[in-house]
């Protein structure tokens, strides 16, 4: 009997073991896993925050082209007002007077009453 106690203790004690070994490596596996977890979105949030600084840096370039396009059409306009009214100070004075001269002419047509 003794041998048989003996194998009995051997296989109790190699079960704990084996058991405690399962413990160990499940605790492991599980840390591995949080850390895989904590690695993953670590990444994902340097991913996210690149996109999001080079979808500000586009908002940005598009700003400042926009800009640049309104106040080039700004000075456009301004351009062609200021050319509006140099014509029509060159050429007022001319279509008055043509109009005054073809009134003055349809009522000498017409005979002055």
């Amino acid at each position: 009997m003794p041998f048989l106690e003996e194998a009995l203790t051997v296989l109790l004690n190699a079960e704990k073991e084996a058991l405690r070994k399962k413990g160990e490596a499940r605790a492991e596996a599980e840390e591995i896993l949080e850390r895989a977890r904590r690695d993953f979105q670590k990444e994902r949030e340097a991913r996210l925050r690149a996109v999001r600084e080079q979808a500000q840096a586009v908002v940005e370039a598009a700003e400042q082209a926009a800009g640049t396009e309104v106040r080039q059409i700004v000075r456009l306009a301004q351009q062609e007002t200021d050319e509006m009214t140099r014509r029509f100070q060159t050429h007022a004075q001319e279509v008055v007077e043509a109009v005054v001269e073809e009134t003055a002419e349809e009522y000498v047509r017409r005979g002055v009453r």
